[in-house]
């Protein structure tokens, strides 16, 4: 009981740093890969295609993106230096909100480092050994993610995709050739935030 407890207070708190609706389906798909062993190092690159009036192309904060291609094995450190970042990553889980009972152990696994750029609507997760494990995008973010775009129609995603791995009520999920997942969610028939993250 006092793991399930611990387990619904991390998701509350990723729910709460990006904003997104948390289904019941979306806490058993994550316990389900936190319980996975861990796979292989996946290869693959963040495919969005930037513009000049891409968010990408713009300053953000202290990040500077001027083309939107990512290793999805870089790190945390690697992110910082190619960017310029002179602040630290943020943590999800802190002292302020760690559930009572949760583990050194379990802290180590569920928790994330993050950087936020709000104002571009961005954000990059870490895991705390510092490997890449994920992209959100929200609006104001104009770039493409997999082809996808914010604001585009089921009809377009299909368009262009086929049809999907899977296909949720509001979440629509792709995996690439290399590994890399994008997740569509969507609101009244429009993408309104896009998740990507490697496979493992």
């Amino acid at each position: 009981m006092k793991t399930r407890h611990v387990f619904l207070v991390i998701v509350a708190v990723f729910c709460a740093l990006t904003c997104r609706p948390i289904m019941a389906q979306d806490t058993k798909e994550i316990e389900k890969q936190l319980n996975t062993e861990p796979k292989k190092k996946q290869s693959a690159t963040f495919d969005g295609k930037c513009d000049a009036s891409d968010a990408g192309a713009k300053k953000c904060g202290e990040l500077s993106i001027d083309k939107c291609s990512f290793d999805y094995n870089i790190t945390v450190n690697e992110f910082k230096k190619e960017f310029s970042l002179q602040n630290d990553p943020k943590l999800m889980i802190t002292d302020e909100n760690r559930p009572e009972h949760m583990s050194d152990q379990a802290l180590m696994k569920l928790n994330r480092q993050y950087y936020e750029f709000k104002e571009y609507g961005i954000w990059v997760f870490f895991d705390m050994e510092g490997r890449f494990k994920s992209f959100t995008f929200n609006k104001p973010y104009s770039g493409e993610i997999g082809g996808i775009r914010i604001g585009d129609s089921l009809d377009t995603i299909k368009k262009i995709k086929g049809a999907p791995q899977k296909n949720d009520s509001g979440s629509i999920i792709y995996n690439s050739a290399g590994g890399v997942f994008y997740n569509y969610e969507t609101i009244r028939g429009q993408v309104s935030r896009i998740f990507s993250n490697r496979g493992d």
